[in-house]
């Protein structure tokens, strides 16, 4: 499978994530996040941005509560909880939005849709 933006073709899984995660760039993010209904700002690249700051030193996307502890510490005690989260993500899993970050690994540790 493949999608195409601005002449540049992305190949992607069955699933829908990029098969060369050096291949991501906010294009790429943007047309994945419009497919999955979500409406990106500046606040949702903020998350965006720091996990893939996160899985590019560690290797791994952290745990949800690793996640919020670690974007109030960065962001303000505000936005370091899952609800915050929810409401930027609220209509999908953790599975649909790490493809917004182009891992290749599934994670479905915590569904962001359901309360």
């Amino acid at each position: 499978m493949a999608f195409e933006i601005n002449g540049k073709t992305y190949e992607t899984d069955e699933e829908g994530f990029l098969l060369n995660l050096a291949e991501w760039d906010r294009d790429a993010a943007l047309h994945m996040a419009v497919e999955e209904k979500v409406e990106m700002t500046d606040n949702h690249w903020e998350v965006v941005d720091f996990l893939r700051e996160y899985y590019n030193e560690f290797q791994i996307a952290p745990a949800v509560r690793v996640l919020t502890k670690a974007i109030g510490k960065k962001f303000g005690e505000e936005k370091g909880n899952s609800k915050y989260l929810y409401d930027l993500f609220h209509t999908v899993q953790l599975s649909k939005l790490v493809r917004l970050l182009a891992y290749q690994s599934q994670l479905v540790v915590f569904n962001l849709s359901a309360k």
